[in-house]
This record gives C-alpha cells, structure tokens and sequence, in this order.
C-alpha cells in the first residue's frame, strides 16, 4: 500500500476511534452521586460506580442546634446551607453557606431572639434546581403568632445578596417545574379566627399561583373562589369545621399541567391521611388556559359505600406522573369491612388500585384494581415508564406490639398497554427511595441501602449504615 493511503487508512482509523470515544463520553448516562447525612451530621457522598465514599462535610460539633431537615446541599454539592437555631421554640437562627471545596463557612442570614423584639422566623430553605441560588422563605408576625404574612427571599450565591421576591400571607406546597422556570405554590389569605363558617369557611384562602424564575413576575393560576366553588365545599368535613388541606403539588413533565390533592388533612406532604367517613380528591390544572378539572369523584363513592353498611373511607395517597409521557397514576385504597360488624384489630382488608389519567384524551384509567389484607404506599413509576414499585404492609399487627407492622417493596413490569406483572418482592422491611437517573432505584432494608438493577435484577450494597438519611442525587455533566 502507498504511504499516502496507509497514511490516510490510519487517519480515518484514528478519527473512528475519536468519534467512538466522543460518543461514550457525552451520550452515555450522565454520571451522578448520592449523598447521605449520618446521625453524626457529617455528609458523605457516594459515588456509586466505585461504591467509593467521600466526607464532604463534618457538624457534628453542631448537632445541638442542627436538625437532619435544617440541612440543604447544592444541586452541585459544591455548597451546604444549614440553619443553626439555638433553641428550636425561638425565633433565633444563623443560616449559614459552606463551600466545603473551599472550607470557606460564611454566615448569611441572622434573625434575633423574640426577647431581643424579633418577629421573623426562617420557615424553609430550598437550593434552585439549575442555580446556585436560594429560595428562603420568612414567617413575619404581623400583629400576632395567627396573623402572619410570608416573605420570599432568593439569596443569589455568585453576588452574596438577597433580592426580595414576593409577600403573601401565607404560602404553602412548593413546587418546581421540571424545565426549571417557574416555581407553583398555594398562597392566600388567613381569616381571623372569630370568622364564621359562612364568612370564611376555614381558615385559610389558598389560590394557587406560579412565579416566573426568569423575571420574578407572578401570577394567579386558580383563584381562592374557584377553588372554593369547585374543590372546598366538595371536600367538606361536615363534622369538624377545620379547613381542608391541599397538599401534593407536582408538575407534568412537560411543565404544562399541576396535579394535587385535596382532603383533610396533609402529612410530609405526599399522603393525605383521612378521618372516619372523609376522603380525597384529586385535581388537575392546566396553567395554559387556566382549567380546573376534577379527575376522581371519590365522594360519590364514599355515599354509596355507607349506604351499604361500608366504611366510606377512600384515600387517595399517591400521585406521580408517568416517565415523560405526561400521564397521571393515581394510587387509592379504602378499607372494606363492614360498619355493621365488629371492627378488626386495625384497618382490616382493603380495596386498592391504581388508575392513569391522559390529559390528552381527558380520561381516565384502572391498572391495577384488587382486595388484599394488606394496604399499598408509594407507588411509583420508573423514568424509562417500563417498572412500577410499590410497598405493602400488613393491616392485622396486634395492637399490643409497639413494634411497626413488616412492610414489603414489590417490583413490577408494564407493557404499554398498562398490564402490570410482579417481578419480585423485597422483604426485611424494605423501602422505596429514588429512581436513579439510569433507570437502577435506590432502596433501603434492616441491613442498610441498596442500588437495584430492575433489568437485571443484580443488587449493589452501598457502605452506609441504614441509620444514615438519604438527603439527595447530584448529577454531575459529562
């Protein structure tokens, strides 16, 4: 062969091999850590590939003043904002920032004690998804500890200063959209307490609104009347005159849609635990053209339930939407004993299912529909919308053991017609966690966490004690 075309031969071998390499670095998954928070308040991060653990950070000369949730780590784990409160019934705080690459801690935000006439109190923390900016949110009593208003500040780390954003009386279930431009929250006014029902119907008016990130403009997706017409007076107590809780806000993956829940009452902000005879209802918003819609009617169910002697009680406890096709699961259960008869030990068996709503076809769906002697929890899709995991516990523990009743994570496939098949189930009281950005999931049992290939079904043990709290993934660019 000629010099010049063995030359041009090794050159085009050469560049194929570049391109090859190229293509392994920038389309494969993009390589990401979790970081854990020990009892001990010092943070590790895990790389997970090695299963290599790393300090990141130590508190634990702080651990009197620091609380696991008073702790924020940086979508870049570069930076971790904590708060220090001395005493946790006071007012007095020090949000402070750590840049444990540079072990430079510097003390940004500090509010009194109430003896010292302080009246602000810092009520959440939360890191941007895309910025090294903080969204900090500030209780100020107006008049007194029941008529408050709430300031939002973001703290913006490049320039070290703080730009006001917006005061609402009160402000509840923060939400980022995916495409990272708008945050959606429930915002509205509190009625003095000597309102009456007619006047007020509760204490709290929530509209919901978004607030652009890009220019800090905000509007009202749904007014406090609309909701009030279409969702409070629907979800009444009639036995309690307490305000009903919205809770569960999550945006579509497209940033189009806001589903949330609405019931009795809220708890961590992901399940809705109901009373006797009481229920939840699931709503769906469009923040394109403003629409409310009301996907279950679980109220109708319940009235025909206690016609027949049931419980009545139905619970919608779940919501997440599917991968990115933009459909909704909605997870549910209810008791089914009879009213008539002597009650079980506890919940007794139950009804649960999982029902998928298509916005694009305005309706909805069951999957999964079955009795068990056992309820379901935390249902949730995998991001590749091949799995679904979910857990179960046993209703029948006797109410003599202190001890929480064994609970169970199943494992399961779904064909694009939505037939769901268990794969496998995982005991020792194993709990979901996370979807992992490469479709693996992270879990943890008695013995401690664990990374699970659904694929394969290849489990990896990571070297933390179950003790340790789970506080994050950090997706690191190729």
């Amino acid at each position: 062969m000629p010099k010049n075309r063995r030359f041009i031969f090794v050159m085009g071998v050469a560049m194929v091999i570049a391109l090859i390499f190229v293509w392994a670095i920038y389309f494969r998954s993009q390589p990401y850590t979790l970081v854990f928070l020990t009892s001990d308040f010092e943070l590790y991060e895990v790389e997970v590939e090695s299963n290599t653990v790393q300090l990141l950070a130590s508190y634990s000369d702080e651990k009197k003043a620091l609380l696991p949730y008073f702790i924020w780590v940086s979508p870049d784990s570069k930076y971790i904002a904590r708060l220090i409160k001395p005493d946790p019934y006071d007012t007095e705080a020090n949000l402070r920032l750590h840049n444990h690459q540079s072990n430079v801690d510097s003390l940004i935000l500090h509010l009194g004690t109430r003896q010292e006439g302080n009246k602000k109190e810092i009520a959440d923390v939360q890191w941007f998804p895309n910025q090294p900016k903080l969204l900090v949110q500030v209780w100020n009593e107006v008049e007194s500890p029941k008529q408050t208003k709430t300031e939002m500040w973001m703290y913006d780390v490049a320039t070290s200063s703080f730009d006001h954003l917006m005061d609402e009386p009160s402000i509840g279930s923060l939400s980022w959209s995916p495409d990272g431009r708008y945050l959606a929250f429930f915002a509205g006014a509190i009625c003095p307490a000597s309102s009456s029902f007619s006047e007020c119907n509760g204490l709290w008016q929530p509209n919901l609104k978004i607030v652009s990130l890009e220019n800090g403009a905000v509007q009202t997706v749904v007014p406090y009347e609309q909701l009030y017409e279409s969702l409070v007076r629907r979800a009444w107590n009639r036995n309690e005159q307490n305000a009903n809780a919205i809770c569960y806000l999550i945006w579509s993956p497209n940033s189009r849609y806001l589903s949330f829940i609405s019931g009795k009452q809220c708890w961590n902000n992901s399940t809705v635990k109901l009373s006797d005879r009481d229920y939840a209802e699931v709503y769906l918003v469009d923040i394109v053209d403003h629409k409310l819609r009301q996907l279950t009617d679980r109220s109708k169910l319940q009235q025909d339930e206690i016609a027949n002697g049931y419980t009545g009680i139905s619970v919608v406890y779940s919501l997440a939407w599917k991968g990115d096709s933009n459909d909704l699961m909605i997870g549910w259960y209810r008791p089914t004993w009879n009213l008539n008869l002597p009650p079980p030990k506890d919940i007794g068996p139950v009804s649960w299912g999982i029902d998928v709503y298509q916005p694009s076809k305005n309706q909805t769906a069951p999957i999964i529909s079955e009795n068990k002697d056992k309820y379901v929890k935390y249902v949730s899709w995998s991001p590749n919308n091949k799995y679904l995991v979910w857990e179960e516990q046993n209703n029948f523990q006797p109410k003599e053991n202190a001890a929480s009743p064994p609970t169970e994570m199943i494992v399961s496939q779904v064909t694009d017609q939505f037939t769901v098949k268990p794969i496998k189930r995982y005991d020792n009281n194993s709990a979901f966690l996370r979807w992992l950005p490469d479709n693996r999931m992270l879990f943890v049992d008695e013995i401690g966490y664990k990374i699970l290939n659904v694929d394969n079904g290849q489990t990896q043990n990571l070297e933390l004690s179950p003790s340790s709290r789970f506080m994050g993934i950090i997706q690191h660019k190729p």
